[in-house]
């Protein structure tokens, strides 16, 4: 039997190989487990990002596992929207509290609460619902000033609150038109807030 020592330069050539695939190796393990994380994360119910845990699925049992999270998620929100307007029907406020989670639900709870069915006979509002009622019309007129118009749809109360939601649609929207075309004498005519006049000027600034 003939033994043959491997050369220095040979041992160090096949050492260097090994070297390189094991990082290689350790650098696929770890892109592959950041794969996997940012996948499950993307399928989290709070974020529910599908079309991005889609784009990191690479197997049909991982698109499959995409699929399956959105259906059951899917259902589940239909059971909560279900149940928020069964507890805003029946008054059952701290409930349909606990399933409000969008700003038009979070309205739509503030107005109930504010305005109930008190009937025919009711001559007054307790205090407690006095101050839910000043809150309704705190938060109307803030998502008027902050152009949240579904949220002051939901709160305005009567034709006339209706109107001014109209009203305002219109102003912003002839105001920012006048700002597109760079007219802004016109755009500052329309400007009732600090916070638009002081976006005008400086963007009539900016133009000179």
């Amino acid at each position: 039997m003939v033994v043959v020592e491997a050369r220095a330069d040979e041992v160090l050539a096949a050492t260097k190989l090994q070297s390189t695939f094991r990082g290689h190796t350790i650098r696929n393990e770890a892109q592959e487990a950041s794969r996997l994380q940012w996948m499950n994360y993307y399928m989290q119910p709070a974020v529910a990002d599908w079309e991005e845990a889609l784009a990191l699925a690479v197997t049909p049992e991982e698109e499959r596992r995409v699929h399956d999270a959105r259906a059951s998620l899917d259902g589940e929100e239909e059971k909560r929207i279900k149940w928020f307007k069964h507890y805003l029907q029946t008054r059952n406020y701290p409930k349909a509290a606990e399933l409000a989670v969008s700003p038009t639900e979070v309205a739509k709870l503030l107005k109930a609460k504010a305005l109930p069915d008190l009937g025919p006979f009711a001559c007054c509002l307790s205090d407690q619902q006095e101050q839910v009622e000043s809150e309704r019309v705190a938060k109307f007129v803030q998502a008027i000033r902050e152009y949240e118009w579904e949220v002051a749809e939901i709160l305005a109360a009567g034709a006339e609150e209706a109107q001014d939601v109209a009203d305002s649609k219109l102003r912003v929207q002839l105001m920012e038109s006048a700002i597109a075309e760079g007219n802004y004498p016109a755009a500052a005519e329309l400007a009732i807030t600090v916070e638009e006049q002081k976006k005008i000027d400086e963007l009539a600034n900016q133009r000179h």
